[in-house]
């Protein structure tokens, strides 16, 4: 998805064995107004495009996580064997939740503004 794009087309999409092998645009929109022609289809190049991120090399197929907090959940789980209790023993508790917490991010554009940038 692009600068100012809602996401909200509609598209059909084939798949044969698992794969996806061609997208058309969905043509069901209903209409604004019986006096304006339809605005069928809705769909952009970059609609048409999207099913390559499924499949691209730069995907990202599981969640990035900064090495403090994978150390922390790391040894959260081998304390607790349900993942909502381990997560929960780690955001309970003070100490641990700051020491990630600090650690994304370095701030970004808010310790710009607080270290007196314009």
């Amino acid at each position: 998805m692009g600068v100012n794009c809602t996401g909200s087309c509609s598209w059909k999409i084939y798949v044969k064995n698992g794969l996806v092998t061609w997208e058309t645009q969905q043509t069901d929109y209903p209409r604004t107004r019986p006096d304006l022609p339809n605005h069928e289809p809705r769909g952009c190049p970059r609609g048409a495009s999207y099913s390559w991120y499924l499949y691209s090399a730069n995907r990202l197929k599981y969640p990035l996580m900064r090495k403090r907090l994978i150390k922390l959940w790391r040894e959260a789980k081998a304390l607790h064997s349900d993942p909502v209790d381990a997560w929960g023993s780690i955001v309970s508790d003070p100490e641990k939740a700051k020491s990630y917490k600090v650690a994304r991010g370095r701030g970004g554009f808010c310790s710009f503004q607080l270290a007196g940038g314009q």
